[in-house]
């Protein structure tokens, strides 16, 4: 054809205009919209999904219908048929807009809580919270549009007073520093610059505990005891110009806690019986279901149910209440245990999931569990047809009795013999590189040489000590020292020594609290006592404070320390966060060049030890089981920074076959540490710029290979944000385009 490629080369020896048919579908790829994907080749409407997957091929704003009922799903007020509309099944707050009590210059409007100050009697209350539906396990927020000077707002049970005296939970806010004042009594406070415009503050509710939070941090907990009164917004405004909004009530969980509610991987707008109870939603919206499709009978009935029926006044709607005739919801009257399924419900929590010994199963993904429908559609409910999936095995023989392609599971593990690559082995299923070794027993799942062990490891142990005194010591993986006097202390090596010089944490364990001790941040060696430790932990005999060269900073911190809980302090460019337990107790913004932190410490007296002390990376490369966000981890990631370059030769390996996997097996798990060309401590295989230790988008190592010219917003990798990245139809990790072209040589490799 002239074409410039020999016919035996050519897929298309009499076509000038094709010479390749990657996907093997008859079309050639310049003319298939999808030459990586033997199922398609057309995309009509130029949506990105091809016209045999797309159910509106001709119309490029709609792609689905979920309930087949001719509306595109975008456009569809209920996808599910189900009575109830899309936006009712998705709500998961409910915004706070009745304030009976409005007293001095404070307002309501427009969703915004405001005020000016005047004295503390200036006040907003809104209606308690039952009126919303919230009883108990439930959480406010409030956004602070408005800081004001002196302003205290949280929750409130008795209305005794005009003024903060009354509010049992409070957020104080003075000026930029945040305090928490409980019935009008002094908790502590965070520190100047604690609080600030756009910051969320959150009280949670849980069965006998109040948490306080910000930005979803949680600052102080603490319990209270007998019934959870039915608490209201209360509020003391002194001075300044405060405001609030966006100030909600959601759920902490149960029923309306997210929008997928019985957690089946189906959303609740989707979801023919979202809270697995058997009973489908549209019979629990009140309406009828004639033909037993598990939706409206009338076209016109969807969406048609608004506000849900709440039969019990519980506040859970019925489509979302296992009880639904019970306001107690305490599991004596489980709705489903009414109905036929009750003997399904082998775990006796009013569901049927994954967890009872006939639930879980539903492969036509609607919501509903296959026992509870009529999964072959043959007209005979599953309970009374002996071959529920139509496949030609009757159920009592069927190991897999929902699911056409599968009867038997030879090893009993669970997968059936035709997805089992290992029929007859119980400790295997899968082998994703096609080597004969099962993924649980091989140790490279994607044989780049490059061991699981070594893809999977996020973080870095700190066992070098450059310095003791005293009886402090390392062994055995615990720093251990049983005091004496604050000149007894141990010194880690600088954490630039692991690779660490900005955003990372420092973290370690609680193996025993000694009487007191100290230990944190050093970035110079000035004394043998705590003066000199920046940003320190001090635990005496369980109660945490902070200390920053050597000054106290903080009132015992709650909850106290216990043995086995996790102190850790993150360091992020100009803010140094300490957390208890992954909860934030304090923040401190700090200027200048960030220095090369050691661990620094002081042992006073008592049997003081730690474990498990660790450097976790924040961002970047390594802090994550999956690298470049594509959803294969890098175990099975053929290029785990999707930079075109595959790891194995980022490994240092070069007998490399067409599938960019080593070809002499022998290698496997061969290379450990992997190659780091630029010593910045971020492997190669994850380096962006392996070549260039400032990593500031200079020299990219995609700019060195045939597929520089695609990376078209220029951020080092070819994914789905650039014209021609993001396929990847074998999920090995690898784009497609680059495995066309048998991975990615270049000038520097």
């Amino acid at each position: 054809d002239g074409d410039g490629v020999g016919d035996n080369g050519d897929a298309f020896p009499t076509d000038a205009t094709e010479t390749k048919d990657s996907d093997g579908d008859g079309v050639g790829d310049n003319a298939d919209a999808f030459p990586n994907d033997a199922s398609e080749t057309t995309d009509s409407d130029g949506d990105g999904v091809g016209d045999n997957a797309d159910a509106f091929p001709d119309d490029a704003t709609e792609t689905t219908d979920s309930d087949g009922d001719g509306v595109g799903d975008n456009s569809d007020v209920d996808r599910d048929n189900d009575g109830l509309s899309d936006e009712l099944e998705l709500r998961t707050s409910a915004d706070i807009v009745d304030w009976p009590v409005q007293t001095g210059n404070a307002s309501f409007t427009n969703g915004v809580l405001s005020a000016n100050g005047g004295s503390w009697s200036y006040q907003a209350n809104s209606a308690r919270f039952s009126t919303y539906g919230f009883s108990d396990s439930y959480r406010l927020n409030f956004t602070v549009d408005a800081l004001g000077s002196n302003n205290m707002f949280g929750l409130g049970n008795i209305e005794s007073s005009a003024s903060y005296g009354d509010i049992d939970y409070a957020f104080y806010i003075v000026n930029t520093t945040l305090y928490i004042y409980e019935s009008g009594a002094y908790r502590g406070n965070f520190g100047s610059n604690s609080v600030a415009v756009g910051d969320v503050l959150t009280l949670e509710v849980d069965n006998g505990t109040v948490r306080y939070l910000r930005n979803g941090e949680q600052i102080r907990e603490i319990t209270y005891a007998g019934d959870t009164p039915d608490f209201y917004v209360d509020s003391s405004f002194y001075n300044g110009a405060m405001r609030l909004s966006n100030i909600e009530l959601t759920p902490l969980s149960g029923s309306g806690f997210t929008v997928d509610v019985d957690n089946d991987g189906v959303t609740n707008d989707v979801d023919l019986d979202s809270d697995n109870d058997t009973i489908p939603d549209v019979v629990e919206a009140g309406l009828t279901d004639a033909d037993g499709d598990l939706m409206v009978d009338s076209i016109d009935l969807q969406a048609s149910v608004d506000p849900a029926p709440d039969s019990d006044g519980d506040g859970i709607p019925d489509y979302l209440d296992l009880e639904s005739q019970n306001a107690l919801n305490d599991g004596t009257a489980f709705d489903m245990h009414g109905y036929d399924f009750a003997a399904f419900d082998t775990n006796g929590d009013g569901m049927l999931t994954l967890q009872d010994g006939e639930g879980g199963s539903d492969l036509n993904g609607n919501g509903v569990d296959d026992r509870a429908e009529d999964s072959d559609g043959d007209g005979i409910s599953n309970p009374n047809d002996e071959d529920d999936d139509n496949d030609g095995t009757l159920d009592i023989y069927d190991a897999f009795p929902f699911d056409p392609n599968e009867d038997t599971d030879t090893d009993g593990d669970g997968v059936g013999d035709n997805g089992d690559a290992f029929p007859t082995d119980v400790t295997e299923t899968l082998d994703s590189d096609g080597d004969g070794t099962g993924n649980n027993a091989d140790i490279d799942n994607d044989n780049d040489g490059l061991s699981n062990a070594v893809e999977k490891r996020v973080s870095v142990d700190v066992t070098h000590w450059t310095y003791f005194n005293g009886n402090a010591e390392f062994t055995d993986d615990e720093l251990r020292a049983n005091g004496g006097s604050w000149a007894h202390q141990a010194n880690s090596e600088r954490f630039s020594t692991y690779g660490f010089t900005d955003r990372y944490q420092l973290t370690f364990k609680v193996a025993s609290l000694g009487s007191y001790n100290m230990l944190g941040l050093g970035s110079v060696e000035s004394s043998a006592s705590y003066t000199d430790i920046d940003y320190a932990f001090y635990l005496s005999n369980g109660n945490l404070y902070i200390y920053e060269n050597g000054t106290n900073i903080s009132d015992a911190i709650n909850p106290r320390v216990a043995v086995g809980d996790t102190l850790s302090i993150e360091v992020s460019q100009d803010i140094i966060v300490y957390r208890h337990n992954d909860n934030t107790v304090r923040e401190v913004f700090i200027s200048g060049s960030l220095p090369d932190f050691y661990i620094d410490s002081s042992f006073h007296s008592g049997n003081f030890r730690i474990s498990d002390i660790q450097l976790i990376p924040q961002s970047g490369a390594g802090s994550s089981l999956d690298e470049d966000g594509d959803n294969v981890l890098n175990e099975f990631d053929l290029d785990s920074d999707n930079d075109t370059i595959p790891d194995v030769l980022e490994a240092g390996i070069w007998s490399v076959g067409d599938s960019l996997t080593l070809t002499d097996l022998s290698l496997q798990g061969s290379v450990d540490p992997a190659p780091d060309s630029d010593g910045d401590n971020i492997p190669d295989y994850l380096d962006l710029e392996s070549q260039n230790p400032l990593n500031d988008g200079t020299s990219y190592d995609i700019n060195n290979t045939y597929f520089a010219a695609f990376d078209t917003n220029g951020d080092g990798r070819l994914n789905t944000d650039d014209d021609f990245g993001g396929e990847d139809n074998n999920a090995n990790g690898m784009s497609d385009f680059v495995e066309e072209f048998g991975g990615s040589p270049s000038s520097s490799h």
